[in-house]
């Protein structure tokens, strides 16, 4: 019967170790939130930022700053990587870049839940077109095969056997959606949807396609369904205990305007 309270929690970051803007995340088993990556410097002018190593476990009914504990850094730095908690509970830690001059990593990283410890993973590398590549914020989901489906900012789309390190290219999606974001359909098994963002980082994009990650190569098409009310750059998505999305946030104009165009009416789909 109380009132809600809010909790803001000060986490202290390691000095020259940065903090977990731009970083992935993921639930585990347990409840608690791993955290990975990030920024590790912010430099002025047309320099790029710099990627980190960070990684932090989040237990939300821990208190004050004893809810963070620190685990073993990432073998590389990796801003704007996608994690994604396997079957066997451990975590792989895709992509991202050690700076937004360069090419993004195109590897994997994994989490060995009985250990805490990072390792490469070996050959889990995308070989280029047709398969793309890993890149930033690679939008990787585990599917009922125990396959991982990439569907990613770009218009690349690929599925990894886990257990062969082999690739398979997909059908490519209709528009390179930087800043959107991708869920799998709670109501229909290992289909996945990508939603807003912008296109080729201008226009902001209303449009949502689905597809089956499970079906094979050539029939793995991307499809077209209803758009949201809003076009939206930079949105979150949350999937709700009814299986329904509560879309939130974002911005209509283009990704690199000057003066963001906010969209502050949320909206289910």
């Amino acid at each position: 019967g109380a009132a809600p309270a809010f909790e803001n929690h000060l986490l202290p970051l390691p000095t020259g170790g940065g903090d977990f803007f731009c970083s992935g995340h993921t639930w585990l088993p347990d409840g608690l939130l791993l955290v990975a990556g990030g920024t590790s410097q912010y430099v002025a002018g047309n320099a790029p930022y710099m990627g980190g190593k960070l990684v932090y476990r989040f237990d939300p009914h821990g208190s004050g700053n004893s809810a963070w504990t620190r685990l073993s850094d990432l073998n590389l730095d990796r801003w704007y990587p996608t994690l994604t908690l396997l079957d066997d509970d451990r975590v792989i830690i895709a992509g991202g870049t050690a700076n937004n001059a360069v090419a993004p990593n195109n590897n994997f990283e994994v989490l060995d839940s009985a250990t805490g410890l990072f390792a490469t993973y070996p050959a889990a590398i995308i070989p280029g077109p047709p398969y793309g590549s890993l890149g930033s914020y690679a939008r990787n989901f585990l599917l009922s095969t125990g396959r991982l489906f990439r569907s990613g900012s770009s218009q690349w789309t690929a599925r990894l056997d886990l257990s062969t390190n082999a690739w398979t290219p997909l059908p490519q999606s209709s528009s390179y959606r930087t800043y959107g974001t991708a869920f799998l359909d709670p109501l229909v098994p290992d289909r996945a949807v990508i939603l807003g963002g912008h296109a080729n980082n201008q226009t902001a994009l209303s449009s949502m396609q689905y597809c089956d990650g499970s079906a094979a190569a050539g029939v793995c098409s991307w499809i077209s369904g209803q758009p949201m009310a809003f076009a939206r750059g930079r949105l979150n998505a949350v999937l709700l205990p009814d299986a329904s999305v509560f879309v939130v946030g974002g911005r209509s104009n283009a990704a690199n305007a000057p003066v963001p165009a906010y969209v502050n009416t949320p909206e289910i789909l």
